[in-house]
């Protein structure tokens, strides 16, 4: 086997996400403005709040997922490079390191939103640039890849 390739497809979460979360809010952004306004000042309040609240959360949302991407990285053992491709939503970047430039791989801890242990396989460059290989809550899966990764360099 001449080359090793992984891919962290996180990002696709964060994509359908953006797209389910603004459609939603695009629906409840509609049906606000499609309300008459009433005598409940705290109705008006609200819905005054709402109209402003909905566009800033979207900006939020979709710049989030415009940050994100795709990574895949391709160990070539014939070349002895490595091949590192992010691809965003719009646009794809490409770098390459050679094997003497991995500083280290390392199978950190750390916890998710819900107080619970995640844990990103993450390999390290010596101009200080990283990226994450993979990532989740299966601590087997993630060593399974170190393994792999450690005895393919």
């Amino acid at each position: 086997m001449l080359q090793y390739k992984i891919t962290n497809h996180i990002s696709v979460f964060v994509w359908i996400f953006t797209l389910f979360f603004n459609s939603l809010g695009g629906i409840v952004y509609y049906l606000l403005l499609t309300e008459p306004v009433g005598d409940n000042l705290f109705n008006n309040v609200m819905k005054i709040f709402f109209l402003i609240a909905i566009p800033v959360v979207f900006v939020f949302f979709i710049n989030w997922s415009l940050k994100s991407f795709i990574s895949t990285v391709i160990f070539d053992r014939e070349k002895l490079l490595i091949t590192i491709i992010k691809q965003y939503i719009y646009k794809k970047e490409l770098k390459t390191y050679t094997y003497e430039e991995v500083d280290e791989i390392d199978l950190e801890e750390g916890k998710d939103t819900e107080g619970d242990v995640y844990l990103r396989l993450i390999i390290y460059f010596t101009d200080c640039e990283h990226i994450v290989l993979k990532e989740g809550h299966s601590k087997d899966r993630l060593l399974k890849y170190l393994t792999e990764i450690k005895n393919y360099l």
